[in-house]
């Protein structure tokens, strides 16, 4: 019996659908800095991105990276790269990065809808950046007395909104 070719391509499809499975799955998105072979990783646009939402839609807000700009090996490359803004979502592209001593701690922030936490950091630890500039973003950091705000260009602006926030929020905001 011969299956018509169009009943063929939707049961591909179902079944695509059906197996399909989330970037975290996906080995190239859940390599953390930490288990990386080398200085540079190929991101697929799978890692930002799945089932045309973003990533902080698909899960919650909720992410494994840790810090800001500087990261804990643990953190997941390619979403430690849309956090940093060197990629964006949906983007397939390798980014480079170095390794360095962490100084006393990581800083959590949300940047590029990716939610970053803050950790304590233990003496002799490895921490990472990304070697490539990231294209502009604007950063909110939590913190207790308040939240810091940040714009990368231009930086009269960044003074200017930082200024603005601090009068209204009686000081309780600081310039990063």
């Amino acid at each position: 019996m011969r299956v018509p070719e169009k009943a063929l391509c939707l049961a591909l499809l179902c079944l695509t659908a059906a197996t399909a499975q989330s970037p975290a799955a996906d080995q190239a998105c859940a390599t953390t800095f930490g288990n990386s072979a080398g200085t540079s990783h190929w991101c697929p646009g799978s890692c930002t991105t799945w089932r045309n939402q973003s990533y902080s839609e698909a899960y919650g807000r909720g992410s494994d990276v840790t810090g800001t700009l500087i990261y804990d090996g643990s953190s997941p490359v390619c979403l430690a790269a849309l956090h940093a803004g060197v990629l964006r979502s949906g983007e397939d592209k390798a980014v480079a990065f170095t390794s360095a001593t962490a100084t006393d701690s990581f800083v959590g922030t949300i940047r590029n809808r990716v939610v970053s936490k803050y950790k304590e950091v233990p003496p002799n630890q490895r921490s990472y950046s990304f070697s490539e500039k990231s294209f502009p973003t604007t950063t909110v950091k939590i913190r207790s007395r308040g939240l810091t705000t940040r714009r990368q260009e231009p930086e009269q602006r960044h003074r200017d909104v930082a200024q603005r926030l601090r009068r209204s929020l009686g000081g309780a905001i600081a310039l990063t």
